[in-house]
């Protein structure tokens, strides 16, 4: 419960910018649970926010190797690495991200715009085309989740007019 309760206020603490006091709650949670990926992310995400390039590469590298298959991780450490202008090491972790999602949206748009700082035009374009796809793909699903959750946007008139109050 304690470890939860971490996790959440460093978000929130994130969330509001005040970076410092996230990252003594994510490195408290870590003493709690040294194998959590997720916490790791966080810190490094924290840790690069201050500017922390080198440490936050670290704590990347300690999720990843807890779980490596975390797209996730991948796209975030990558966004990391194109903050601070590492656009090849950017470019692998991109593509780790999709190899492991084919379907991770920001982990395609991410590959895109980096390929297209790369002056890589042609693979920058097939990247946003893919991007374009699945957003056209999520755009839809949600349609129909929305659709399936209410049916009739509008409700349909009674069929007993004795329930119509006047």
């Amino acid at each position: 419960m304690l470890f939860r309760s971490l996790m959440e206020d460093g978000d929130a603490l994130y969330n509001s910018k005040k970076f410092e006091d996230a990252l003594v709650c994510f490195e408290k949670a870590l003493e709690i649970d040294p194998k959590n990926a997720l916490c790791w992310r966080d810190k490094a995400i924290t840790l690069s926010r201050l500017g922390k390039v080198k440490d936050s590469l670290t704590c990347f590298e300690k999720a990843l190797e807890i779980d490596p298959n975390n797209a996730h991780i991948w796209q975030q450490k990558a966004s990391t690495l194109e903050r601070h202008d590492k656009l090849t090491e950017a470019i692998i972790c991109f593509e780790k991200a999709v190899d492991i999602d084919p379907m991770h949206l920001y982990a395609w748009f991410g590959k895109g715009s980096v390929l297209l700082s790369l002056k890589k035009f042609k693979d920058s374009l097939r990247s946003e085309e893919h991007t374009s796809e699945l957003q056209s793909r999520r755009n839809l699903v949600c349609r129909l989740l929305l659709e399936k959750k209410n049916p009739h946007p509008h409700p349909p008139p009674p069929t007993n007019l004795s329930a119509v109050s006047t």
